[in-house]
C-alpha cells in the first residue's frame, strides 16, 4: 500500500484497483502521482493518479512496465521490463530494463545510451532533459554494475561520480541539477549533487538504513531521489492516518 502527504499533512494511503504492490515513484506540483503497480498476476504497470484518476500505461509488448516521472507539459519518463514484476518479486539479478519517455500525446520513444544492455529513466525536467541509469553487463540491470545517464537533445551524457564504483542518478530538476547515490570504493553509499558540473558528496546527519542494493552487501548508506519520492511510510507527529481516495479507473497502452 502506497502513502502520500496530503496539504492538510495527513498521510493518504491509496492503491490502483487490483493492485498487490503499489510504489509511487514522483509527485508532481498539482499532486500528480506516477509509479508502478503488480496486478493480481504479479505483473507490473505504470500508473498515473491525477484528479483522483488512475490511467494504466503500459508499453506494448513489453512483460512488465512503470513510469518514473512527469513534467509541467505532460512527458513521462518511465520504462519496461524483461521480468513481467521488473524484479519486484525476486528477479532484479536477470530482469533487463529499457527507458522511454511518453510524449504530452501519448507517443512512447524507447532508448538506452550507446554500449547498454539496459537503462532505466528516472526523471524527465521541464525543458525535456531525461536522466536515469544505465548497465553494460549481462546481468539484471544495475544489479551489480551502474552508471548514470543525462539525454537532452538526442545526446547522452555519462554521469560517474568521481571515485565510485557504482552511480545510480534519481533525478532532475528544472535548472538542471541532478541528485543520486554513488558507491564508493569501501561499499558505502553516499547521496551526491551535479550542479553546474560539479559533484557535492553529502549525507544526513544521522546515517539512515543500509541501502539493500541486490548483489551488495553496504554499511551505512544515503540516497536521494530529487522529484522521485519513495513511498511515505513514517507518522506524523507521532500518528497515522489513513484517508480514502475516490478514484475511478481507464487503462492507457503503448
Amino acid at each position: 500500500m502506497a502513502h502520500r502527504l496530503r496539504q492538510d499533512r495527513r498521510l493518504a494511503s491509496f492503491d490502483p484497483p487490483g493492485s498487490t504492490l503499489t510504489i509511487p515513484n514522483f509527485i508532481s506540483p498539482q499532486g500528480d502521482i506516477v509509479g508502478l503497480y503488480l496486478d493480481g498476476s504479479s505483473v507490473s504497470h505504470g500508473f498515473v493518479l491525477s484528479g483522483g484518476n488512475y490511467t494504466t500505461v503500459n508499453f506494448t509488448g513489453a512483460p512488465g512496465s512503470a513510469l518514473t516521472g512527469l513534467n509541467p507539459s505532460g512527458e513521462m519518463s518511465g520504462y519496461y521490463c524483461s521480468d513481467p514484476a521488473c524484479g519486484q518479486t525476486g528477479n532484479a539479478s536477470t530482469n533487463q530494463e529499457h527507458s522511454f519517455v511518453v510524449s504530452k500525446k501519448g507517443v512512447f520513444t524507447s532508448f538506452d545510451p550507446p554500449g547498454a544492455t539496459g537503462s532505466t529513466a528516472s526523471t524527465v525536467n521541464p525543458s525535456g532533459a531525461i536522466v536515469g541509469s544505465y548497465d553494460t553487463t549481462a546481468e539484471g540491470t544495475c544489479f551489480n554494475s551502474c552508471q548514470g545517464y543525462l539525454l537532452y537533445h538526442g545526446t547522452f551524457v555519462t554521469i560517474n561520480f568521481p571515485a565510485g564504483i557504482f552511480t545510480l542518478v534519481g533525478g532532475n530538476n528544472a535548472p538542471g541539477d541532478i541528485v543520486g547515490e554513488y558507491v564508493d570504493t569501501s561499499d558505502v553509499g553516499h547521496s551526491y549533487l551535479l550542479s553546474h558540473g560539479v559533484y557535492t558528496s553529502f549525507d544526513p546527519p544521522e546515517p539512515s538504513s543500509p541501502l539493500e542494493r541486490p548483489g551488495s552487501t553496504l554499511g551505512e548508506s544515503s540516497w536521494v531521489s530529487l522529484l522521485t519520492p519513495r513511498a511515505l511510510s513514517t507518522d506524523i507527529s507521532g500518528r497515522r492516518k489513513r484517508a480514502e481516495i475516490h478514484t475511478s479507473t481507464r487503462h492507457w497502452n503503448a
